[in-house]
């Protein structure tokens, strides 16, 4: 009986979401493309519902879209809206900075962030790499306690840096602390952006040095 039984739902859609996942990544799905969920369940020999909250999943980690009542799709961010996120998201952040040096609040959180970014820059890791410079800029966000800004900057930040991702391993770049200041920028011309903050972590410069300049 044991043997016969169905691998636990969590785990399936959790399977299926790396597998697809991996497909985005490694090109086999490419920025734009329809994820038809009939051709995926028959590919993975699952039901199609499990297809669908394997990509519930990908969605909420910001590497697929679907509007209401279409079919989900690969995320494709153009050259323009990459450079007005950066011009929001650089509004945002420049609040939550401010709000952290103006309240002086505790940064022991953002410092332990910078510590595991610092770390995964010398295992030249594109993908940790990017998932700790994701987690810093969230930590940045959360750190006021004001939600609604956290929820803005959430719905910008989670699908640029799976963009970013997916750009930086299509074009192989690597993570070494000389090759890299951090990828958007590096794979999109960032014009007309008032604040563009980014990180360079081949001389990343303190958290409070971040956070004033950010502030200004």
């Amino acid at each position: 009986m044991e043997g016969n039984a169905l691998p636990n739902s969590g785990l399936l859609k959790e399977s299926l979401a790396a597998q697809l996942r991996e497909a985005i990544l490694s090109g086999k799905l490419a920025p734009g493309e329809k994820i038809i969920e009939r051709r995926w369940a028959r590919e993975f020999g699952a039901a199609q519902v499990s297809v669908r909250e394997a990509l519930n999943i990908l969605i909420a980690e910001g590497f697929v879209t679907k509007g209401h009542g279409r079919s989900a799709r690969v995320l494709r961010l153009t050259d323009s809206a990459i450079i007005h996120t950066y011009q929001v998201r650089g509004a945002l952040e420049g609040l939550a900075a401010r709000i952290i040096v103006e309240e002086k609040l505790p940064i022991a959180d953002l410092e332990t962030a910078m510590s595991e970014l610092r770390r995964s820059v010398e295992t030249s890791d594109v993908r940790s790499v990017i998932d700790r410079v994701q987690r810093f800029h969230v930590c940045i966000l959360k750190k006021p306690g004001n939600p609604f800004l956290l929820e803005n900057g959430l719905r910008l930040i989670v699908p640029l840096y799976a963009f970013t991702l997916m750009r930086a391993l299509a074009k192989g770049l690597d993570a070494s602390p000389c090759s890299c200041v951090l990828w958007p920028r590096a794979l999109t011309p960032v014009r007309g952006c008032r604040k563009s903050p980014t990180i360079s972590v081949s001389s990343t410069p303190s958290v409070w040095a971040i956070l004033s300049s950010l502030s200004k």
